[in-house]
C-alpha cells in the first residue's frame, strides 16, 4: 500500500521566505521533497505528483502540461494577477477535476495537509483498482502461492525503473502486467506483431507513445523473439530514459515490462539487458507448482460463470480436485482454462476426467521429467472407480452393507475399510 513516501513534492525557493519557512515546518518528514530556483528546469527529473510554485496568469496552462503527472498544487499568485480571474481560468481547464488545487492559501498548514490527503487518496485509489484487478478479474491470481508472488513483484516494480517477468509458455504474463500496472500498459506482442511495426510505433511515434503511457509501463511481450538491433534500441531507452528525435530528446517517465519465455532467456536476450536489468527478473511459477492455488482458482472461475451464466455451476468432487493438483499442466493456466472451461459449460464430471485424460497422454516437451507414472495413473483411475462403484452399490441396497459387499462381491470387513478410506459414510 502506498503511504506518504510515495508523495514527491517539488517547492518553488523563490516564494518569500517567510511562506517558505511555514511550508519547511508543515510537511512530514516522509515526504520526499526537492527545492528549486527554477522548477522548470527539473519538472522532467522525477514524476511529481505535489508542487507548491509562484505563478503568472499566462504560465497556468503551460504548468500543467510540463507537470502531467501532478495531483496536486498550490499556487502563490503574483501581484498583478486576480485571484477571481484566476479561478475562472481554473475552471475553464478541462481535466482539473481530479487535481486538487488552492491559490494564495490563508491557513498554509491546512492546504498542505489537503493537498497532501488528495495525494494519498489518489494513490490509494489506484491501489484499489489493481487489488479490484486481483480479487475479480483474474483467476490467474488466485491462490497463496501466487499472491506471495504478486508481493514478490509489486515490490520489484517499487524497486526498479524496468523489470522482466519470465516464465513458460501459457503462463498469461499479461494478467501479472495488468495487475502490476492498473492496467495502464501498452502492450506490443513480439511474436503476433512484425518487429518493424512496433520498431515504428515505439520509436518513430515516440512522442504520441510516451506522452500516452505517462508513467504507465510498455510491456514488450515475447521479447525473446526480437532482434539483437532492436533490443539494442530498447536498452538505449531503458538507460537514458530518452529517445533523441533529431535534434529533440523525447523524455520517457514509464516503466518498461519485458515478458521472456524461460527457455530463452539466457540465450536470446542481449547481455547489456540482463546485466542492467540485474536482480530485476522475476520468475512465474508454472501451475505444476502452484497446486495449491487450483482449488482457489477453480472456486473464483466458477463463481465468475455462475454469475455470468445466471445459474449454479456444479463444483467438482474431491477426486476431480485432487487429479487437477497432481496433473502436470503443460500448457499451464491456457490449458487449465480450456478444461475447466468444458467442464462449466458441460457440466459433466466424468466428460472432464475424459477429457483430462486425453491431455495427459499428450507427449510433453520434456518425456522423462513430464511423462505420468503408469502406476500413479492406473491407482488414481482404481480408486475413481472403486468409490464410484462402491456408491453404486450402497445406493441399490438402501444403505445395507451386507448386501452391498455381496453386490461387490468382496467381504463386508473389505467394504467398511475401503469406506472410510474414502470417506463414504
Amino acid at each position: 500500500m502506498r503511504v506518504l513516501d510515495s508523495i514527491k513534492l517539488l517547492i518553488d525557493n523563490t516564494i518569500s521566505k517567510e511562506i517558505l519557512n511555514k511550508i519547511l515546518k508543515s510537511v512530514p518528514k516522509s515526504v520526499f521533497f526537492t527545492l528549486s530556483d527554477n522548477i522548470l528546469e527539473i519538472a522532467r527529473e522525477e514524476t511529481w505528483n505535489f508542487v507548491i510554485t509562484r505563478i503568472k496568469f499566462e504560465d497556468f496552462r503551460n504548468l500543467l502540461e510540463v507537470f502531467p503527472f501532478v495531483r496536486a498544487f498550490i499556487f502563490f499568485l503574483d501581484s498583478n494577477t486576480q485571484p477571481n480571474i484566476f479561478w475562472k481560468e481554473v475552471n475553464s481547464f478541462n481535466g482539473t477535476s481530479d487535481i486538487f488545487i488552492d491559490v494564495n492559501p490563508e491557513i498554509l498548514e491546512l492546504s498542505l495537509k489537503n493537498a497532501i490527503r488528495f495525494v494519498e487518496k489518489y494513490n490509494l485509489l489506484e491501489d484499489l483498482i489493481s487489488e479490484n484487478n486481483f480479487f475479480n478479474l483474474f483467476s490467474n491470481l488466485q491462490g497463496p502461492v501466487i499472491r506471495k508472488f504478486l508481493l514478490d513483484l509489486k515490490n520489484l516494480f517499487n524497486v526498479y525503473d524496468d523489470i522482466a517477468l519470465i516464465s513458460e509458455k501459457g503462463c498469461r504474463r499479461e494478467d501479472f502486467c495488468n495487475y502490476i500496472s492498473n492496467g495502464k500498459f501498452l502492450l506490443f506482442d513480439l511474436e503476433k506483431i512484425p518487429e518493424t511495426s512496433v520498431y515504428s510505433k515505439l520509436f518513430a511515434n515516440a512522442e504520441k507513445v510516451f506522452f500516452q503511457i505517462g508513467d504507465g509501463v510498455i510491456f514488450l511481450e515475447n521479447f525473446d523473439n526480437s532482434s539483437h538491433e532492436f533490443q539494442k534500441k530498447v536498452y538505449k531507452l531503458m538507460l537514458k530514459r530518452y529517445h533523441k528525435k533529431g535534434d529533440k530528446k523525447i523524455n520517457f517517465f514509464g516503466k518498461i515490462l519485458l515478458g521472456v519465455n524461460e527457455e530463452t532467456w539466457e540465450n536470446a536476450i542481449l547481455g547489456d539487458i540482463k546485466n542492467f536489468l540485474g536482480n530485476a527478473v522475476l520468475r512465474i511459477p508454472p501451475l505444476r507448482e502452484r497446486a495449491e492455488d487450483i482449488p482457489y482458482m477453480l472456486d473464483h472461475m466458477i463463481s465468475v460463470y455462475s454469475n455470468k451464466l445466471k445459474k449454479t455451476v456444479a463444483y467438482p468432487s474431491n477426486d476431480i480436485i485432487d487429479f487437477l493438483k497432481d496433473y502436470n499442466w503443460p500448457g499451464n493456466f491456457e490449458e487449465f482454462q480450456q478444461l475447466v472451461n468444458d467442464f462449466i459449460i458441460s457440466g459433466d464430471e466424468k466428460k472432464l476426467l475424459d477429457y483430462a485424460m486425453k491431455r495427459l497422454i499428450v507427449t510433453p516437451n520434456n518425456v522423462e521429467k513430464d511423462f505420468p507414472r503408469l502406476p500413479d495413473t492406473t491407482k488414481k483411475l482404481v480408486s475413481k472407480i472403486e468409490k464410484d462403484l462402491i456408491i453404486r452399490a450402497l445406493e441399490v441396497s438402501s444403505k445395507n452393507k451386507k448386501k452391498a459387499s455381496k453386490l461387490l462381491g468382496i467381504s463386508y470387513k473389505t467394504l467398511v475399510q475401503k469406506m472410510k478410506k474414502y470417506g463414504i459414510k
